[in-house]
């Protein structure tokens, strides 16, 4: 068996790997920082896609070390088995190599809670009005505001979750805490644990007119690419505000924001864009009633040794031929796509 990892993962956890594969194993290392690609990239079985080649962003958002590990990838004709650090499997690296036959896995799960928490966090910061206080303290301005613009209470409102995965199913336990009704949307409607009721994506239109809180915690697919459009929009109330630790592909950006800046969305909080980083002149830095952060619900100190734990104990039900864990789906056959 031959596993290829990252010279920075592998100084720390190379040994636990081979401690898990057959006798005899071998670890192959890629130096992303560097263009030559090891020698040995042909005799590669599984390949690990770890945290540390995330880092090294320029300035057009791009990951150059990733780029790297993205050519090592496709000159591994023997590859049989990636595992991701990320939670999801939409980046090209992913994509390309499942279509070519292999078995992606993802480490969905380990960052579960932390976004939860930014998720979570981000609507306390709109419920609460915490950008306006943090725009009055750069004034030096003591504001209390009036009676009219007093927030809405957070318990006794409706969310409405859409994916309950395990990011959606850590929002919904929480905001369920602070009692709050709970509306999960996915593909079936059998009821999870967490949710008050569960709806199908077919049904969700109709339970948007009395929801306070979207939150968007779904991947990003056929049926979930654009989502968020301006029919979609149209049905909320005018209070109602939208959380999205998604994609920025889920939803339609100019729509989102012509409804903030006509008031008939109440706010927006997004961890996510369709162009990252965004640009100096992007329309989402002055949209009234928006919250952003730069990709980062994810992040925590843990991180990086949750998704090593989840990548290990994958490893050792590969050597011992039992079921991957989170296991994408290979995409469909041309011609077989059923309608949205």
């Amino acid at each position: 068996m031959h596993i290829l990892l990252t010279r920075e993962f592998a100084r720390e956890y190379g040994q636990r790997a081979l401690s898990i594969a057959p006798a005899n194993s071998q670890l192959i290392y890629l130096d992303p920082t560097q263009e030559a690609l090891p020698a040995e990239l042909g005799e590669a079985d599984i390949a690990y896609l770890s945290l540390d080649l995330m880092g090294g962003q320029d300035a057009a958002g791009a990951h150059p070390r990733l780029r790297v590990f993205s050519r090592a990838i496709e000159h591994a004709p023997r590859l049989r088995w990636l595992h991701t650090q990320a939670a999801g499997a939409d980046r090209p690296v992913l994509q390309n190599a499942l279509r070519r036959g292999v078995t992606i896995t993802t480490s969905s799960g380990v960052t579960s809670e932390t976004v939860a928490h930014t998720a979570i966090a981000g609507m306390l910061a709109l419920a609460r009005g915490v950008p306006d206080w943090v725009s009055a303290q750069s004034r030096k301005t003591w504001r209390t505001p009036p009676r009219a613009q007093w927030p809405r209470d957070i318990n006794g409102g409706k969310a409405l979750v859409v994916g309950t995965g395990p990011i959606g199913q850590a929002i919904a336990r929480i905001l369920r805490a602070m009692a709050m009704h709970v509306t999960g949307v996915r593909r079936s409607r059998d009821l999870l644990p967490g949710f008050d009721r569960m709806l199908d994506f077919d049904q969700s239109g109709s339970a948007l007119p009395g929801v306070d809180w979207i939150f968007l915690a779904c991947p990003l697919t056929e049926r979930t690419f654009g989502l968020v459009d301006r029919d979609f929009l149209a049905k909320l109330a005018p209070h109602a505000c939208l959380i999205n630790v998604a994609r920025g592909e889920v939803v339609v950006d100019d729509a989102v924001q012509s409804a903030l800046r006509s008031g008939s969305l109440g706010g927006y909080y997004s961890d996510v864009f369709k162009d990252e980083p965004l640009a100096a002149t992007s329309g989402w830095w002055d949209t009234p009633r928006t919250l952003i952060s730069p990709h980062l619900a994810a992040l925590s100190r843990g991180y990086g040794a949750r998704a090593a734990n989840a990548f290990f104990e994958n490893l050792e039900r590969y050597v011992q031929g039992e079921p991957l864990r989170n296991v994408v789906a290979a995409p469909p056959a041309p011609g077989s796509e059923k309608p949205l």
